[in-house]
């Protein structure tokens, strides 16, 4: 099943911008240590972490089920 669509949220965070950036766009694998209920991981499938064009799928967890994000344009 796929589902397309945008996702949205609202979370305190209690950090610098700065520090949610660089974690966001150098270290996402470190998300699932923040939050490990929601964020299970990454995986990179082609470029760099924090580089444009980069392809990272992302597993977390939205209510009670499991996804894997992929951008639209990932040919496997």
């Amino acid at each position: 099943m796929v589902v397309k669509g945008k996702i949205e949220a609202k979370v305190e965070i209690k950090s610098s911008a700065q520090e949610f950036h660089d974690v966001v766009n150098g270290k996402p694998h470190h998300l699932a240590n923040i939050s490990p209920d929601k964020m299970h991981g990454c995986t990179l499938h082609s470029g760099d972490l924090g580089s444009t064009g980069s392809i990272i799928e992302w597993h977390y967890t939205h209510g009670t089920t499991n996804i894997c994000l992929l951008p639209p344009s990932f040919k496997p």
